[in-house]
């Protein structure tokens, strides 16, 4: 279990270079500071009970890190799983590492998780220098890229040991996990809820979630569900090339799990940007949840004289700094690894109280009506 850590480690690395940030302006609030938005203020922390809570992960290769110690975090102080925390899960490249590795059914228990979030950062901490050798370049025969950087192998093996034959179906909440179809030219989703994606391996879609170009050759798959009498296969790339912070999609797909008139929640994580600075300064930015302008009017629009209005809708995007030295995505030398943990650690202790606000809202019980009603934990974390 431990060696197929290193795989996460692999996909991880990829995610990183073609990392386009799609997701909203961030406005309104910043660590602390009230929303200036006097028509839909973000609700205090003891108001806010969404009925949908997202979980969203950027790309980032080695820098997975980051989004996996502060879920590890979560973990910790709710005493619950990431998969009964969230509702809906989406990520990018190391992101759908993370996002697939955590909604695996146990082989006994299949409503129980085989991995945690601190397993996720021990294999960071232990495999990914595994996943990233000495440079030896990979010819590749496709159209895309006649050269890679490393071999798909290492990784390849990984996910097999560590996904073994689970299907994408059998994912504890839903996921979704963004590629790009070269061949298509267009981006091409894996959403474990439908027919025409979900009967893939979880390995498989791990393979093509990390194939990022010029560091892996492109994952070539059989094409499934409704064109799968399709001559030819697919022929995906890292879905960060247009959507290294998937959150938009999330947000456009996550409708379908439950009842969103009722209040979501999206937790986006980043996996850190380099700019000029302190590391982890002003990492945690609350924003009201925009949906896309078409979306939103078809699934809000209410009957005629109708008052009844939709539930809030809060997005939080921690996205720490973090210095240039630690940028690289395929850096897996031990105290690059060690530094972007304690990076990951100074930015929840920075953002303290916001972390605090995080754990209240997971833990409180969901109204009657949604995709799932209830928690076992409804206590004050208590920090």
């Amino acid at each position: 279990m431990i060696h197929q850590t290193c795989s996460f480690s692999k996909n991880l690395l990829t995610i990183f270079l073609i990392g386009v940030f799609l997701g909203f302006p961030l406005k309104n609030t910043v660590l602390g500071h009230e929303n200036t938005n006097q028509e839909n203020p973000l609700p205090a922390p003891y108001d806010f009970n969404p009925c949908i809570r997202i979980l969203s992960i950027d790309g980032g290769g080695v820098r997975g890190i980051i989004p996996a110690s502060i879920l590890e975090r979560i973990e910790r102080k709710t005493g619950q799983h990431i998969s009964r925390l969230f509702d809906f899960i989406s990520g990018t490249s190391t992101g759908a590492v993370i996002s697939l590795a955590l909604t695996k059914p146990a082989q006994d228990h299949p409503d129980a998780p085989l991995f945690s979030s601190r397993d996720l950062v021990g294999f960071y901490e232990r495999d990914s220098k595994l996943l990233f050798p000495p440079k030896s370049p990979v010819k590749d025969k496709g159209f895309f890229m006649k050269q890679t950087r490393y071999s798909p192998d290492p990784p390849l093996r990984l996910f097999d040991q560590t996904f073994g034959k689970t299907g994408l179906g059998s994912s504890i909440v839903p996921v979704l996990i963004p590629t790009y179809n070269i061949k298509e030219k267009k981006p091409f989703f894996f959403k474990s809820w439908t027919k025409d994606t979900q009967s893939y391996r979880m390995s498989e879609v791990a393979g093509a979630a990390v194939a990022a170009p010029g560091y892996f050759p492109p994952a070539r798959l059989p094409v499934h569900g409704k064109h799968s009498g399709k001559k030819g296969a697919l022929v995906l790339v890292d879905g960060g090339v247009f959507a290294n912070n998937p959150t938009q999609y999330a947000l456009e797909n996550s409708y379908q799990v439950g009842n969103i008139r009722k209040g979501l929640f999206i937790l986006s994580l980043g996996t850190g940007k380099v700019s000029p600075g302190q590391a982890g300064k002003d990492a945690f930015h609350w924003e009201e949840a925009r949906w896309p302008t078409a979306l939103g009017k078809a699934l809000f629009a209410d009957p005629p004289g109708s008052s009844q209005k939709t539930g809030p809708q809060v997005m939080l995007r921690i996205e720490p700094v973090i210095p240039a030295e630690n940028a690289a995505m395929d850096n897996a030398a031990p105290q690059n690894i060690m530094d972007l943990r304690t990076i990951a650690e100074h930015t929840i202790t920075g953002g303290r109280k916001d972390f605090r606000r995080i754990v209240r809202i997971l833990l409180k019980p969901r109204p009657a009506g949604c995709f799932r009603e209830g928690n076992t934990l409804s206590q004050d974390p208590g920090f």
